[in-house]
């Protein structure tokens, strides 16, 4: 009976002793790992996408490492099929993958014994420039609310190449219909033109859209719009003296469009014979109806007869200009 009692008892110490020896890691039915994914992920190779390993804290205190591993396809950020990771303090161990092929993949995350298994998809990738690109046609655009750039939209998507609705946004100009937001169809190529204007000298952005999820952006540089001829109004004659001024009034002009304003006037005066004459001061720049004006002092009392008062903007290499004649009397 003694004998039987201590055998009893021998079988319970075992038995505690093996509960003991297997607690941090319970059994392999039990719940004590959780796997965190997104189980549809991009197949582009490029995004590197989280699986988040987490332990009982518990647990984590006596397994201090996991072990990740995928297949059939797919990687890890490391290049490698086979990743250890620490298990942190709060339980929580964390490994990236992705994939440049579509398909099914089998991640296994090992702790200690137990082997807990997830499944993620990788789905076929297209990059934004696939799905829709942007091409400008035409750039450095006068900014005279006239004249166009020129986009192009188009895919390399054959699953995009049938009519597409694509929403294009812009932030300071606007498009042919004078407004900032266009909406337009694809043609069955997949390819579409707009058409851009602005009346301010600036950059712009534009900003296109398709499927509410496809973004891509172009930006346009839209440059002062200069005239197309100049004319100077000054008085028929002047009585030379110490203190003769005249102020001269210069008008730019532009056939289509409007112009830009504060564009700097530059102004010559030339005696008849050709040599310079006077000088001139309180000039202004051109105002947003291309009106400028500049006073002329003549500073020669000695001279009498005609002089020929220019008055021009430089666009470049292009240099636009009027004149006007003045005669100075004693």
């Amino acid at each position: 009976m003694i004998y039987m009692q201590k055998i009893s008892l021998l079988a319970i110490i075992l038995f505690v002793a093996m509960c003991s020896c297997n607690k941090d890691l319970k059994d392999n039915k039990g719940p004590f790992v959780t796997v965190v994914v997104n189980d549809s992920l991009p197949a582009d190779k490029r995004i590197n996408s989280e699986v988040l390993l987490k332990v009982d804290p518990n647990i984590a205190t006596t397994q201090k490492t996991a072990t990740f591993k995928i297949s059939p396809i797919g990687e890890f950020s490391t290049g490698t099929s086979t990743i250890t990771a620490t298990v942190d303090v709060n339980g929580e161990a964390r490994a990236y993958i992705r994939s440049d092929k579509p398909g099914t993949a089998f991640i296994d995350v090992t702790v200690g014994s137990y082997t807990k298994q997830t499944t993620v998809t990788f789905t076929n990738y297209f990059s934004p420039t696939d799905i829709l690109s942007l091409q400008l046609l035409s750039d450095s655009i006068a900014a005279d609310n006239y004249s166009y750039a020129v986009i192009k939209a188009s895919s390399s998507d054959s699953d995009m190449n049938i009519k597409q609705s694509i929403t294009f946004t812009t932030d300071k100009g606007t498009f042919a219909d004078g407004n900032k937001t266009y909406t337009v169809q694809t043609g069955l190529d997949g390819t579409v033109k707009v058409y851009v204007k602005s009346a301010i000298a600036d950059v712009i952005r534009v900003m296109a859209t398709v499927q509410s999820i496809y973004t891509e952006e172009v930006f346009i540089r839209f440059m002062p719009a200069y005239p197309d001829y100049v004319t100077v109004d000054v008085p028929g004659t002047i009585a030379n003296s110490l203190s003769a001024k005249v102020n001269v009034k210069t008008q730019l002009m532009k056939i289509t469009g409007t112009l830009s304003a504060g564009l700097p006037v530059f102004y010559t005066a030339k005696k008849a014979s050709g040599g310079t004459i006077g000088s001139f001061f309180n000039t202004t720049l051109s105002n947003s109806g291309g009106a400028s004006s500049a006073d002329f002092w003549i500073q020669d009392t000695a001279y009498s007869g005609y002089i020929y008062i220019r008055a021009f903007v430089v666009n470049k290499n292009d240099t636009i200009s009027g004149t006007s004649q003045l005669l100075i009397t004693k």
